[in-house]
């Protein structure tokens, strides 16, 4: 039985046959296998299952396969990626291409009557647009991920000011920025945030405690698994979120999202996070018909068959003489 960490994964969820996964990244992806990320672990989970994986970079290749996983680690995926995807029986993501926090964050719409944190609109500050953009942009956008980058300082903490009054012009008007009301979720004399992790229709979902207000990863051993809330499993099927994870706080009894991530880092995911989710991927394709049998061939009993009848030999005409 394969198993990740140690952790065992339940045998009773593997596909009938051996799935060949097809991993799509963006043509600038480094490394080529996907670690680095979650996904890393769980292609080194499936191909001990047995399953066949295959790594491709950029839009213009399709490669046969059964299942097809969208992981282009850019906030906006490109329409290209996600038609490519579409092509496979079964697609991972395929069905959403945009992450930015002016879409997904629920805290960005609420009141802001206090404290606000300004945040990067694109996921993780937009390092990855930066990384892989092969151009260099306009000034004005220059400018705001040199802004990102300053606020971010050495510690990554976002910037926190008194009032909505309060945030500089440039970022409540720029569109690279995020205003949000500073609701962190105290638990005892520190913080904590609620993280859940989801593929196919697996979830499992952990309580992350930290000092400080502003967490960006966690100790495995700290961490406290929780209920899923049916709040968030809505949110993420509204989303079209097969594989990823939602990040969220308990805030005046409900919980909010702040953020959303389909490709997720490798930092302070357990390894029973991908035990629980990696069998997942076979529910996935068996739901849509990916790993659909050949059409059965009926078998009936030889005693149901009527007897078999020979046809009837002709009669036999005599044969006349050939007269030369």
């Amino acid at each position: 039985m394969a198993s990740a960490g140690g952790v065992a994964v339940d045998a009773r969820w593997r596909a009938e046959r051996p799935l060949r996964i097809v991993v799509i990244h963006h043509r600038r992806e480094e490394p080529r296998d996907g670690s680095g990320h979650l996904i890393g672990d769980f292609c080194a989970l499936w191909a001990a299952d047995g399953h066949d994986i295959v790594h491709v970079r950029g839009p213009d290749r399709f490669v046969p396969g059964d299942v097809a996983v969208v992981h282009v680690d850019l906030s906006v995926v490109p329409r290209r990626y996600l038609a490519l995807a579409r092509q496979y029986p079964a697609a991972i993501n395929a069905g959403i291409g945009d992450i930015r926090k002016r879409r997904v964050s629920e805290a960005a719409r609420l009141p802001k009557p206090g404290a606000v944190v300004v945040k990067a609109n694109l996921n993780h500050r937009g390092i990855p647009e930066i990384d892989r953009s092969g151009r260099i942009g306009s000034l004005r956008r220059r400018a705001a991920r040199a802004i990102l980058r300053r606020l971010a300082g050495v510690t990554g903490a976002y910037p926190v000011y008194p009032s909505l009054a309060s945030v500089p012009a440039i970022l409540r008007r720029h569109p690279a920025f995020v205003v949000e009301p500073f609701i962190p979720e105290r638990h005892g004399d520190g913080f904590v945030l609620r993280q859940s992790y989801f593929l196919g229709d697996r979830d499992i979902s952990w309580l992350v405690p930290a000092q400080g207000p502003f967490i960006h990863a966690s100790r495995d051993e700290d961490d406290i698994e929780i209920p899923t809330p049916p709040e968030i499993r809505a949110a993420r099927r509204a989303l079209g979120l097969d594989y990823g994870k939602i990040d969220y706080v308990e805030h005046e009894g409900r919980p909010v999202i702040l953020d959303v991530a389909k490709t997720i880092g490798d930092r302070g995911s357990t390894p029973a996070t991908v035990a629980r989710l990696a069998p997942g991927i076979a529910a996935y394709a068996a739901a849509r018909g990916a790993l659909a049998p050949p059409p059965a061939v009926t078998d009936f009993p030889c005693a149901s068959l009527p007897p078999l009848e020979m046809p009837k030999e002709a009669p036999k005409r005599p044969l006349r003489p050939v007269v030369r």
